[in-house]
């Protein structure tokens, strides 16, 4: 018997190897097709309007589900292999929590983790050589079913989770401050026109004189979090002014608590007071401001969501402030409002950077995916306006073609088990 099973599994394991050679010939067959289009010593995009080119006709030509299985991520190394492996199971178990429609959150987050648990145990005995069957379909979007919004939304926010976020903060650096707060959004007369030169007292938050360019459309307070691995001088807007002898956590009263969270909380808190105590202080204002814009397809994350790596990168900067903005998100917040409100935390945070700890003689503008467009974007308007520029830009993975015509990038989303075509459509 367990030889029949072998001999199955080696018969599947061919004919699943075959239709993967198949599909990567399509793409090859498209390439080619681009390459006869276009001179590729002047351009790698294609036009989006041949009818031979559109991502509809290919996406049926090239079946996205030949791509997983036991041969999923052939082209990257080992270890990148299995870190997509845990991403393709946790896309997996959200679009299958998502079908069921539930409508407690707590009861949606169990279902994602009990089809997690289901699904890692169906990959691995996959792997193992057992054939499972769906064990392929398990991440992918083959049936033709666009994911919708509230989908992807879930599963890229699921890093924010009380449970993951707070094990995460427990693994990461710690910061001496890390702090939560809002912009306020500028003053504006019966005319309807921004300004800040309200009457003194008028808003205790009153931001100096700002340009004029970077209030356009900038009608709602913007959010942002505030991490420094020093403890600064602050004197955040809708806090009281906070002495470097104190020490800055943030309580996020919105998150939803338990028992876990709350010892995880406590755990966090007894950790950086013991930390404070024995990390030595400058007692002074960083010289440097990072300004950091996240990522999230524009529709979805935050600050929170990628805070792990921002305490790492404070504890490698200590002279330096990180100031993360959490503009709003699309569908809801439709363009160019992220832009303009990104903007609008660049110029606040310049003529306010002595209330963020920081006398920002050098200033980095940095993001990732979206965030990395807004970062280009926000440089683009402030040079245009002759504004204080910024000392350089780190960007990754930035989305700065967002055109629907072919590119190199567009071509690997076939294999992409976070990004495929029909989500970057």
């Amino acid at each position: 018997k367990m030889a029949s099973i072998k001999v199955a599994s080696s018969h599947d394991a061919m004919e699943l190897h075959h239709a993967q050679l198949r599909a990567l010939y399509a793409v090859i067959h498209l390439v080619a097709i681009l390459i006869s289009k276009i001179d590729t010593t002047q351009t790698l995009f294609a036009p989006a309007n041949a009818p031979l080119l559109q991502a509809s006709h290919w996406r049926t030509a090239v079946r996205m589900d030949d791509f997983y299985g036991r041969g999923f991520g052939f082209h990257y190394k080992p270890e990148i292999r299995n870190i997509l492996r845990v991403v393709k199971i946790a896309k997996g178990s959200v679009d299958k929590t998502a079908s069921a429609d539930i409508a407690n959150p707590y009861m949606r987050n169990i279902a994602i983790m009990g089809w997690g648990w289901v699904y890692s145990q169906a990959t691995i005995l996959n792997n193992l050589g057992f054939s499972i069957e769906g064990v392929n379909d398990i991440g992918t979007d083959s049936r033709g079913q666009q994911p919708t919004i509230e989908q992807m939304r879930t599963f890229m926010n699921l890093v924010e989770d009380p449970i993951v976020s707070g094990v995460s903060k427990m693994a990461s650096s710690d910061a001496a401050v890390e702090k939560t707060f809002v912009i306020p959004p500028p003053f504006r007369s019966q005319a309807g026109e921004p300004s800040h030169d309200e009457a003194e007292g008028a808003n205790d938050n009153a931001s100096p004189t700002l340009p004029s360019f970077s209030m356009v459309g900038v009608n709602e307070p913007v959010h942002a979090r505030l991490i420094s691995y020093f403890l600064r001088p602050l004197d955040l807007p809708g806090h009281k002014p906070v002495s470097v002898n104190e020490l800055v956590r943030d309580q996020d009263s919105s998150k939803p608590h338990s028992l876990i969270t709350d010892a995880l909380d406590g755990l966090q808190t007894i950790s950086a007071k013991i930390d404070t105590f024995l990390r030595p202080g400058p007692n002074t204002c960083a010289s440097g401001l990072i300004l950091h814009f996240h990522g999230g397809g524009f529709i979805s994350q935050s600050s929170k969501s990628h805070a792990v790596y921002l305490r790492q990168w404070a504890a490698d900067i200590p002279d330096a402030v990180i100031l993360s903005i959490d503009y709003q998100v699309a569908p809801e917040a439709q363009y160019p409002v992220a832009l303009q409100e990104c903007v609008f935390a660049y110029t606040w945070a310049i003529h306010n950077c002595h209330r963020l700890g920081t006398t920002a003689e050098r200033i980095v503008l940095t993001g990732d995916s979206a965030g990395g467009n807004l970062a280009v974007a926000v440089a683009m308007k402030v040079v245009e306006s002759e504004f204080r520029k910024p000392d350089g830009l780190v960007l990754a993975y930035p989305a700065l073609n967002l055109t629907s015509g072919w590119s190199p990038s567009r071509l690997l989303s076939f294999f992409d088990p976070l990004l495929p075509v029909s989500v970057v459509e």
